[in-house]
């Protein structure tokens, strides 16, 4: 279980955030929701201990392998896509073959098998933000972070890869912790959301979803969803 207690991070005069005491047990989807500037970025790094607190502790599960997606896909123009992935191999002691089988797997899970020896430059900005994915979950990783990985992205991929994750969430279980500034996108993929409201950073909520459906795909025409992302909208904005 990854844990805060009395956790809080201050630039010069301000204060992010302070007394954040959270609890997230394994497998569970976390999105960190408020508006630009509210400390959500930062707080995926500290956990991701990409960064510090000012005060408190934060403890991580003993057997942690993380992976990173940042809101950039950061590949490498001088390495194809099979090698761009195999960055994020972190077992050291795999024979060639057992990295190729790893590599072919993962990209096949993120429908780029087809595109293992293309170059940066010759990929879409979805599929960029695919071979992102792909090494940061290469090795079945207990523990993932993303920082609005789908913000550049126009609504057709994104909805497609946000579908892809949490399909892949689902059968993997693995922790995820998902910073984003948009309430539809945060309904979508999680249990449990992390909210800064607006204009008041010091009012920090935790709150369950509770959702009820199954299909990933209808859910997003589902009445329970319409209801939530209207609940959440006016919590950010302080009218609930």
């Amino acid at each position: 279980m990854l844990e805060l207690k009395n956790a809080g991070k201050r630039y010069s005069s301000r204060w992010l955030f302070q007394n954040l005491n959270l609890q997230v047990p394994t497998g569970e989807f976390i999105s960190i929701l408020g508006p630009s500037g509210c400390g959500k970025s930062t707080l995926l790094r500290i956990l991701a201990e990409l960064d510090t607190l000012t005060e408190g502790q934060l403890t991580q599960p003993a057997t942690t392998t993380p992976g990173f997606v940042f809101q950039e896909s950061c590949l490498l123009p001088w390495l194809t896509v099979s090698e761009n992935v195999a960055i994020g191999i972190s077992t050291k002691n795999l024979t060639p073959s057992e990295k190729s089988d790893q590599i072919e797997k993962i990209l096949k899970t993120v429908k780029l098998k087809e595109s293992a020896f293309l170059f940066p430059h010759q990929l879409s900005g979805g599929m960029k933000m695919r071979v992102s994915i792909a090494r940061a979950l290469i090795n079945n990783k207990s523990i993932l972070f993303l920082d609005e990985p789908f913000a550049a992205l126009d609504d057709f991929i994104r909805f497609e890869l946000q579908e892809e994750l949490l399909e892949y969430w689902k059968q993997h279980k693995m922790t995820v912790f998902f910073v984003t500034h948009s309430v539809t996108e945060s309904v979508f993929l999680s249990q449990k959301l992390w909210l800064f409201p607006q204009g008041d950073q010091h009012q920090f909520q935790e709150l369950d979803l509770r959702k009820t459906a199954t299909n990933v795909r209808m859910y997003r025409q589902s009445p329970e969803y319409f209801k939530l992302v209207t609940e959440i909208s006016d919590r950010l904005r302080g009218k609930a």
